[in-house]
């Protein structure tokens, strides 16, 4: 929406997937400090750091970095059904 309008807009939301929907930038704050402020795709590939604070990545970040301790070579910095879908084409394939 910034790119669009010029505008900014802050939300406060526990719902990953609504802010992996809409976000360009997250800023994350555990106890009142900043713990990570960067593009969506840099925080949600951080899912044990997120997990340490409390929080969850979106479902498909964490099927992503489950998959991938599994020995599937997969990024972790998926957030978007579509391209995991496509990337996991990709690697099931090889």
């Amino acid at each position: 929406m910034h790119q669009k309008l010029g505008i900014t807009i802050i939300l406060v939301s526990h719902s990953m997937e609504e802010i992996a929907d809409i976000a360009d930038r997250i800023l994350v704050m555990n106890k009142g400090n900043v713990e990570m402020f960067d593009t969506v795709e840099n925080v949600f590939s951080q899912v044990e750091k997120l997990l340490a604070i409390g929080l969850n990545a979106p479902q498909i970040s964490l099927l992503m970095y489950r998959l991938k301790g599994r020995g599937l070579k997969v990024p972790t910095n998926i957030y978007n059904v579509k391209k995991a879908a496509d990337i996991l084409n990709q690697a099931l394939r090889k």
